[in-house]
């Protein structure tokens, strides 16, 4: 009797162990910054001090941030951990939404295992304190999506692409792994886009917290450089990770450059007529177009060869290349083109130089188109809009601090008429307490 319950026992945890499945989660995480129409000098010093606590520029960022108009432009869907797709109500307005609805299908094309798609927001200030906050709340939410996944039956396997500063507020997750007594999940994938270098992050590449990191970058990319204000030593942030005495690189870190080389550029005219031009060009892509849609209204050009696409949609496509050529660990650089339907790819410590098939024409093109649909049909009202957002935040942020000086001002002012009522008060009690005295007559004083 007690073998076939052990027998019974053995099976139930060998089926449990052989139903068990990867369950992949991607995370999509926004950069930081500001913009500079609510940026001014005096935040420029609390920047550089780290004190931007409770600063216009701080209050300014947190409605922007939560304001679903902003939401359009990229996967950003407020503060915290959000889905993205599967059991949620497609939302075309919704950047995250539209993300995940073109990366699942380029995922599926590349054949990646399926993945959950999710977004984290945070608020995105230019301050290492705010990055740290972000990312030991960031910590806590992975912690009980893991948890989630593990109750279901499933392995959770844990993928972050994560813009610019997002990229440095994620590798501050290393501090809370190491403070952590139980260590409760590991992140498979972390994916740096367009990050500005700081080697005070840099310290945590080596962290076990992550198990392999890639760094996707453009040397047109002059905003990523640009950063010294939120750096612990105030000097220009780096493209690359790079080997210093007390920094090494470790092997899990893989560093690649990406580029476009375009043939020709195609203009439509508004009787619906094409315009081929024939011209040479190597696009190094800036900024914005490594993580925004097509339609934001500063800094992504109108003939950019991936519009409305950024690159970072291409992130299976680039991943895939990656494993099946085992170049993990090296320093490349991918040059796209897609009117040749292929990609070179340059080991720069080798000089070893190949070409993969890129995406045919019919399918990109289709794929853009789709994206095109989504986007906002009047392109210069959608602009006025986002600036008309942009000043009532500042509207009201002015207000709120207008309105704060003169509650301060009235609170200062009724203490000092406490203070003046309670010192008069003290006088005239003083005076009734003193005996009055006369001075007496001469013949008393005589006798």
């Amino acid at each position: 009797m007690y073998g076939k319950i052990w027998l019974l026992i053995i099976c139930g945890a060998s089926f449990l162990v052989t139903s068990a499945r990867d369950r992949w989660v991607t995370i999509f995480t926004h950069g930081g910054g500001t913009h500079p129409m609510y940026f001014s000098l005096s935040d420029a010093f609390k920047v550089i001090n780290d004190q931007v606590k409770g600063s216009v520029y701080a209050r300014t960022t947190r409605l922007l941030r939560e304001d679903p108009y902003f939401f359009q432009m990229h996967p950003q869907q407020g503060s915290g951990l959000k889905r993205a797709s599967g059991n949620i109500k497609f939302d075309s307005h919704n950047g995250a939404h539209l993300f995940a609805l073109i990366y699942d299908e380029i995922n599926a094309k590349i054949g990646l295992p399926k993945t959950d798609l999710y977004s984290y927001g945070w608020t995105g200030l230019l301050s290492i304190n705010a990055r740290r906050a972000a990312a030991r709340n960031f910590y806590r939410e992975l912690e009980k999506l893991v948890k989630q996944i593990k109750l279901e039956g499933d392995i959770p396997r844990i993928r972050i692409i994560a813009y610019s500063h997002g990229g440095n507020m994620s590798l501050h997750l290393a501090e809370y792994f190491n403070a952590r007594r139980q260590q409760t999940f590991v992140i498979d994938e972390l994916i740096l886009v367009a990050t500005p270098v700081h080697q005070n992050t840099a310290i945590y590449l080596g962290s076990p917290l992550f198990k392999k990191i890639y760094l996707f970058y453009s040397i047109g990319d002059n905003i990523q450089v640009g950063d010294f204000l939120s750096s612990p030593t105030h000097s220009f942030a780096q493209h690359t990770f790079e080997k210093l005495k007390t920094v090494k690189i470790p092997d899990h870190v893989t560093q690649v450059q990406v580029r476009i080389f375009r043939k020709k550029i195609i203009i439509v005219h508004k009787d619906g007529t094409k315009e081929i031009i024939h011209r040479y060009d190597m696009i190094q892509p800036n900024h914005t177009e490594m993580f925004f849609f097509g339609w934001t209204p500063e800094w992504y050009r109108k003939y950019f060869p991936l519009k409305p696409l950024p690159v970072v949609l291409l992130m299976p496509y680039f991943l895939r290349t990656i494993y099946d050529k085992h170049l993990g660990g090296q320093r490349l650089r991918f040059t796209m083109i897609p009117d040749e339907e292929r990609m070179t790819i340059l080991n720069k410590k080798t000089k070893e130089s190949f070409d993969v098939p890129f995406f045919d024409k019919k399918t990109f093109t289709a794929w853009r188109r789709q994206l095109l649909h989504y986007r906002p049909t009047n392109l210069s009202e959608y602009r006025k809009r986002m600036k008309a957002h942009w000043e009532t935040a500042k509207l009201k942020v002015r207000e709120e601090q207008k309105a704060k000086r003169l509650s301060e001002f009235a609170a200062r002012e009724k203490k000092r008429m406490q203070r003046a009522a309670k010192l008069q008060s003290k006088k005239l009690v003083k005076q009734k307490a003193v005996p009055i005295t006369r001075p007496l007559p001469k013949n008393q004083i005589a006798s």
